[in-house]
């Protein structure tokens, strides 16, 4: 037998892959593309492989090279533009997808990975299209209905909600993301019975889902269940130990029943047994800050970044802690968040007013501009435009978004200090 033929080498490879021996895989496959040359499928199973094998680094170097050979081609595109996606570079996401979507208009792995691009950049007409076409090409795909479900809640359309989420259940009775959105939005509509017994259908489902224990704790606070509550989610302690979500929600209670101190120490006592786990730690951060325990809270957030230096929130967050106390500090913080998430509404409102308090002011109202256009309803971002304006000579207009701002009904946190620049325009 020839291993560098493509039908005899990749079968050999399969077989190889199949008694565990991926090296030897790998082998099979590098022959038939050094005697072939570099054909879509032998770089795709090869990135296949360094998947299997636990190889990001490898593996993103092969879609690269298959992405980069054959432009046009769907696979590599829609793998690409999916790790842009889930690393917060959408726009990044839909660039590099571009050439390869035109070219395949109804391939619906293409459409799913460009759908999330628009999804998270906050595009949803554009991200229903995407999602829309997947339900008109694939109507028997529980998932794509899904994300239609999810465009729809986002957009408050409830009554299309429930109509998408009935379709999900329909294809996939046991589908746990449909049926817990569904008892969430049975918890908007106060049908507390309805809302319970989707819960503990999850739960009997699939005991290791945490969500569903925390929706049904939730369900109960709102019947003023409270004791009951509690005892769900210490039931979830013990059915699923290593999630986060139970001990959150309990701290969560605490708080809000007046009890500062057992709130942390239900999260700390979690956190003793899982001082790996960011989510718990960037809980405990947000905690700290809204109990004025600051410098607790820069000594969680520091923790984060010891655990992913470039983590972007606990950066974010960070930059906004230091941004009146050490402007440079805050500044480094901000510029390595927007490395991080460039497309990123709060980290980038949060560089542009830390470039503002250094003197930055032009390249900040570039940036708070981008984000009070992606989020206008953001008071403290439209503060923050306001100011920008006026830090750049821009007084009347500022005066102007001040005034609406303002206007606005009810108090918001950054009211007085709206009023404050108002006075000196």
């Amino acid at each position: 037998m020839q291993p560098g033929s493509p039908l005899i080498g990749h079968s050999l490879a399969a077989i190889a892959i199949q008694r565990g021996q991926l090296d030897s895989a790998r082998r099979y496959y590098e022959q038939v593309k050094e005697k072939n040359g570099p054909s879509l499928a032998t770089l795709m199973a090869l990135y296949d492989l360094e998947v299997l094998a636990k190889q990001p680094g490898a593996a993103r170097k092969r879609v690269e090279e298959a992405a980069n050979k054959y432009p046009n081609a769907a696979r590599p595109a829609a793998v690409i533009a999916t790790a842009y996606v889930r690393s917060g570079q959408p726009e990044k996401a839909l660039e590099l997808s571009a050439q390869a979507a035109a070219a395949n208009p109804n391939d619906v792995d293409l459409l799913t990975a460009r759908g999330g691009a628009f999804y998270n950049k906050g595009d949803l007409t554009a991200a229903l299209d995407q999602f829309a076409r997947i339900v008109k090409l694939r109507p028997d795909l529980p998932e794509g209905h899904f994300k239609v479900a999810l465009v729809h809640n986002d957009k408050g359309d409830f009554i299309s909600l429930r109509n998408d989420l009935k379709q999900v259940l329909k294809l996939d009775m046991k589908h746990a993301r449909a049926k817990l959105m569904l008892a969430t939005l049975n918890l908007q509509d106060k049908k507390f019975d309805e809302a319970l017994s989707l819960a503990s259908a999850v739960q009997k489902d699939d005991p290791a889902i945490a969500e569903a224990y925390v929706l049904e704790s939730s369900a109960l606070v709102m019947l003023k269940r409270e004791a009951e509550a509690f005892a769900v989610l210490e039931r979830a302690l013990k059915a699923v130990p290593n999630s986060d979500l139970p001990a959150i929600e309990i701290a969560k209670l605490r708080f809000n029943a007046g009890q500062p101190e057992a709130g942390f120490k239900a999260i700390n006592t979690w956190l003793a047994a899982h001082p790996d786990n960011i989510r718990g730690t960037a809980f405990l951060a947000e905690s700290l800050m809204a109990n004025n325990k600051e410098a607790d809270a820069v000594k969680a957030y520091e923790k984060i970044l010891k655990l992913d230096p470039e983590n972007p929130i606990a950066l974010n967050n960070l930059a906004s802690i230091f941004t009146t106390s050490d402007p440079a500090r805050g500044l480094d913080f901000a510029e390595r968040a927007h490395k991080r998430a460039p497309d990123d509404v709060s980290v980038m409102d949060t560089l542009g007013w830390s470039l503002l308090k250094n003197g930055q002011s032009k390249r900040a109202l570039e940036l708070i501009e981008r984000a009070f256009q992606s989020a206008p309803n953001a008071a403290e971002i439209h503060f923050h435009f306001a100011a920008a304006l006026a830090e750049n000579g821009e007084k009347a207009k500022a005066k102007r978004e001040l005034e609406k701002l303002l206007g606005r009904p009810g108090n918001f946190s950054i009211k007085q200090e709206a009023k404050a620049l108002l006075a000196t325009l």
